[in-house]
């Protein structure tokens, strides 16, 4: 039945792109994914997967992984208790790891977000402060300009009102040379 999955899988895929030949399943899937990646990744795929395919093929063949994962599956069906056993050492073997797993990216991501939220927070602050020093320091600038013009203003109008009264003759050009 295996084998049959595997043969449909090779067919539907032959037409699509290239796939040696004689490979086992894990290959095969393997290959498969590469090539899904590949396809999404903009490499091409014809050129790179059946170089990757015989590199892990070799490898296959070179540690003898099939011999031996046919090994431990019949260790599994000959002794089930001591595969339960091993099975559940494991499993709680595991639980501190990925406890300690899980602790170690909350804590990234918790510190991540404190830091982003005080720094938000300190930038508002920041902000707010500036916003209202900049604001007094216009309203001060403003105020004063328009002070001080108005005095030039009143002063120029008082000196022409003295010089009218007076009868004199003033210089205006001292006072009007900036017009």
């Amino acid at each position: 039945m295996k084998r049959e999955k595997i043969n449909n899988l090779r067919s539907n895929l032959n037409g699509r792109r290239k796939i040696i030949p004689q490979q086992d399943e894990h290959t095969l899937v393997i290959c498969t994914c590469s090539c899904q990646c590949s396809r999404m990744s903009g490499i091409d795929a014809d050129a790179e997967i059946p170089l990757v395919c015989t590199l892990l093929q070799s490898a296959f063949d070179h540690y003898n992984i099939k011999d031996k994962m046919d090994q431990v599956k019949a260790f599994g069906c000959e002794h089930p208790f001591v595969t339960l056993f091993l099975l559940v050492t494991i499993a709680m073997c595991s639980v501190p790891v990925f406890c300690f797993i899980a602790f170690v990216l909350g804590s990234a991501v918790l510190a991540f977000a404190g830091f982003v939220f005080f720094e938000g927070a300190v930038l508002t602050l920041a902000s707010v402060l500036l916003g209202g020093v900049l604001t007094v320091v216009g309203v001060l600038a403003a105020g004063f300009s328009c002070f001080f013009l108005v005095a030039f203003y009143a002063y120029r109008l008082c000196q022409r009102a003295i010089c009218n009264m007076t009868g004199d003759t003033c210089s205006s050009e001292v006072i009007t040379k900036g017009d």
